[in-house]
């Protein structure tokens, strides 16, 4: 177990997302259409650590209806939408 502290929380039902003071970024709820930014369209119960954005300094998240985004320190914009 691990504590982080969450920066910003996000809740697009059926999507929700946080990033914390580390940088990461997690995700949980409905997982069609790989809106939950996994590499897999199963539903999560409890947040997963969104693998693509490891190590990329998350600094805010956004996500509404049918999308969610991040914005780190490397790249401009990381995007899933369905």
């Amino acid at each position: 177990m691990f504590c982080v502290r969450v920066l910003t929380a996000r809740v697009v039902l059926p999507l929700l997302l946080c990033n914390t003071d580390t940088g990461d970024v997690f995700s949980w709820g409905r997982g069609a259409q790989g809106r939950l930014g996994l590499d897999t369209r199963e539903d999560k119960f409890s947040p997963a650590i969104v693998a693509t954005l490891l190590h990329q300094k998350t600094t805010q998240i956004a996500a509404g209806n049918g999308f969610s985004a991040a914005l780190t320190g490397k790249h401009p914009m990381s995007a899933t939408a369905r």
